[in-house]
């Protein structure tokens, strides 16, 4: 009977949460989250102060670029072909991924960031790294 119960917990925590879901996820202590609507226009969110680890999830197929800035009006610039110089300050997030980043949170950061076309979801999550 407790096997049986062992393994009915098991199947339900694995339909719950996915093993890619979990390995992303592994080794932080998240303290703040939210949320970054993204399109052709450069748009940003302040971050909170409470870890330096933020993961950033591009949660669609089309590619985002990101930047960090200490003020309201930190913005990214969209490179709109493969062979564009690279901008610095400005990094890209292939969709359907995720990036981890430590950041110095002794001042609120901004994340901002932008498409070069259509749009996409940025999903933020920040904490504190574990061993």
């Amino acid at each position: 009977m407790r096997a049986k119960l062992v393994a009915a917990i098991g199947f339900a925590f694995a339909l719950l949460f996915p093993a890619g879901a979990m390995a992303q996820q592994a080794g932080i202590s998240a303290c703040a989250g939210g949320t970054l609507a993204v399109t052709s226009s450069s748009a940003n969110v302040q971050l909170s102060t409470c870890g330096p680890v933020v993961i950033v999830y591009n949660i669609t197929s089309q590619e985002a670029f990101y930047a960090f800035g200490a003020t309201s009006s930190a913005a990214a610039t969209a490179q709109t072909t493969s062979t564009a110089a690279p901008i610095a300050g400005t990094y890209s997030l292939p969709g359907n991924s995720f990036v981890t980043l430590n950041i110095s949170n002794e001042t609120a950061a901004y994340l901002a960031a932008i498409t070069a076309s259509n749009t996409t979801t940025l999903r933020i999550v920040q904490g504190y790294a574990q061993p």
